[in-house]
């Protein structure tokens, strides 16, 4: 009996701090982006992206820019991939993590949900991610990428 109780008591936490907010996860910051953070990360970005299915690396491009009310969005593609947006939903330092909303993915053949963890270091991000299908079932793709600033054509 005192197993049972010992195995539900975090899941009875996680469906209740799940069912505690009703705002959608990317919608969801606890503490804004660090400005610091926002003024490094802003703009261009141009790296790999290394995929745990695949041997084949991956061109990647991430934009960044700062909303007036201080939240960090951005866009991720991949590969002459269409575009998908995301959003820090958590910083701290240079570190951040960010999400998108679910977009159809050219891999999966279905809509997906990307989280990444980043690492801002020297002029560098550095990171992990993982891609979700949406439905319940299915595999996951995880990775990692690395991004330089991309130089700013107009010399300014």
């Amino acid at each position: 009996m005192r197993h049972a109780l010992s195995a539900a008591w975090p899941l009875a936490a996680a469906i209740f701090l799940e069912t505690a907010s009703a705002t959608p996860a990317l919608a969801r910051s606890q503490t804004g982006p660090d400005a610091t953070l926002a003024a490094h990360l802003s703009g261009g970005w141009t790296g790999q992206r290394y995929s745990a299915n695949s041997a084949q690396i991956q061109h990647l491009t991430m934009t960044w820019h700062t909303m007036p009310n201080g939240q960090l969005r951005g866009a991720v593609t991949i590969a002459r991939q269409k575009a998908y947006p995301v959003n820090v939903v958590w910083s701290a330092g240079n570190s951040f993590i960010y999400e998108s909303a679910p977009h159809l993915s050219r891999t999966f053949h279905e809509r997906v949900v990307v989280r990444g963890v980043a690492h801002f270091s020297n002029g560098v991000l550095r990171g992990t991610f993982e891609a979700r299908p949406t439905r319940y079932e299915g595999s996951t793709i995880t990775g990692t990428f690395s991004a330089a600033r991309t130089p700013d054509i107009m010399g300014g």
